[in-house]
């Protein structure tokens, strides 16, 4: 893990403009997590996280925005492909593959 700021803004994908709108989620919080949260590296994405620790000092409305909320993008943080809220999210995509792997069948 490690923490990041981005000079940039990265661009949704289609997929990631329509889950935002249906799950309410502003590109102020997604931004907002991408500058200042912390990144997990897994299957070729980086996943980005604000711990709850990190918020303390922030405004309740900003803490509210981005508590739980997991930002998706490529490895080169280009492209927003994906995000949600979900409060076991960070356990759940540290306990992922590394890679993918598909098994012949």
């Amino acid at each position: 893990m490690e923490s990041t700021t981005t000079e940039f803004k990265p661009t949704p994908s289609y997929h990631g403009m329509i889950r935002m709108a249906q799950r309410g989620i502003s590109k102020n919080a997604v931004q907002k997590v991408i500058d200042t949260g912390r990144i997990i590296h897994k299957q070729s994405l980086k996943f980005f996280y604000v711990p709850k620790s990190q918020t303390r000092d922030w405004l309740p409305g900003d803490q509210d925005a981005v508590s739980d909320l997991v930002v998706i993008t490529d490895l080169n943080v280009r492209e927003i492909i994906t995000c949600y809220k979900n409060s076991e999210a960070v356990h759940q995509i540290k306990k992922k593959p590394k890679r993918l792997r598909k098994k012949n069948v």
